[in-house]
């Protein structure tokens, strides 16, 4: 078996008793190997859910910090490398939960199998169904998130998430996330990107998390919409020229910001959004409208027009 491993819990209002529940009782079944939990709650302002965690914790024997104040996703996750000490670090979602009985188990067999590959990401599954308040997500996340293992292989960079993967301390330290992304969206992204340009290979396996964070309709719109926002703040982090090669809705923005928008009067445009946006509010999804709402969203906010003044 492979060497100490720490599991890094972000949290943020969600309860983890069930999820502390799986993992201690896995790591009971590899005694010869040291793993430990730490979670880190990231200012939560539901305070039961604060100590309902606080006594999980107690309970299953993880290490938990409270933070005062909230952090974002990128510094939190960072946070992790000044309170760990293992040489692997698995980072794991407070809202996904391990989909078999040999999750660590597995991690750790590829660990020792493959020791000169530096990450691993499992993958994420989803409910096979969900109430009608939660569809577009569900929906979306089906269709682009919860992949089969061959796809996530032919595109490892952009079929990486940050909710199920196992990474050697040293590689984060040098190539940590983004502490100036500081709201929803992409923190993951840029990190498997920065990666990538260095040379280090993502290996996709089949080790899946049930995802269990649906949120509403409206709210998965609204976070959308800042990750589309978001995207203009990663390209400035990356290389000239880099994230067209890595993003596909940043490789057509640069395409059709030129003609934009003689060839599609803003009116219909607006009329066109307002109508898709009415249906992802009642939870309908079609991935190329999906795809293309995200375009002229980003059309609509032209980054690289503000960025320069015009």
């Amino acid at each position: 078996m492979a060497e100490a491993v720490d599991i890094c819990i972000p949290i943020y209002n969600e309860s983890i008793r069930d999820v502390l529940a799986v993992l201690n009782h896995q790591k009971k079944q590899i005694p010869e190997v040291t793993i430990e939990i730490f979670l880190i709650d990231d200012a939560s302002p539901d305070l039961a859910i604060r100590d309902e965690n606080r006594e999980a914790a107690n309970t299953y024997g993880a290490t938990y910090i409270q933070q005062e104040t909230n952090a974002g996703r990128s510094k939190t996750r960072n946070a992790f490398l000044k309170t760990t000490k293992a040489r692997w670090l698995l980072f794991l979602d407070g809202d996904s939960l391990p989909a078999n009985d040999h999750f660590l188990e597995l991690y750790l067999r590829h660990l020792k199998d493959k020791s000169e590959v530096s990450v691993f990401y499992g993958g994420t599954q989803y409910p096979p169904s969900v109430d009608d308040r939660y569809r577009l997500h569900h929906a979306y996340a089906t269709d682009r998130e919860a992949l089969p293992l061959v796809d996530r292989q032919a595109n490892p960079v952009g079929s990486f998430h940050g909710n199920n993967f196992i990474i050697r301390r040293d590689l984060l330290e040098a190539h940590p996330f983004e502490e100036r992304l500081t709201r929803y969206g992409h923190e993951d992204s840029l990190l498997a990107i920065r990666l990538a340009l260095a040379g280090v290979s993502i290996q996709h396996i089949d080790n899946p998390v049930q995802h269990l964070g649906l949120v509403d309709n409206v709210t998965f719109l609204q976070k959308t919409q800042q990750a589309v926002r978001h995207l203009a703040h990663i390209q400035q982090c990356l290389p000239p020229k880099t994230l067209k090669d890595y993003s596909s809705l940043w490789k057509w923005y640069l395409r059709c910001r030129w003609f934009w928008p003689r060839s599609l009067s803003a009116s219909w445009s607006e009329g066109w959004m307002n109508r898709r946006e009415q249906e992802m509010r009642a939870g309908e999804y079609h991935s190329r409208r999906f795809a293309m709402y995200k375009l002229l969203y980003l059309l609509q906010l032209d980054p690289l027009a503000r960025m320069h003044g015009r």
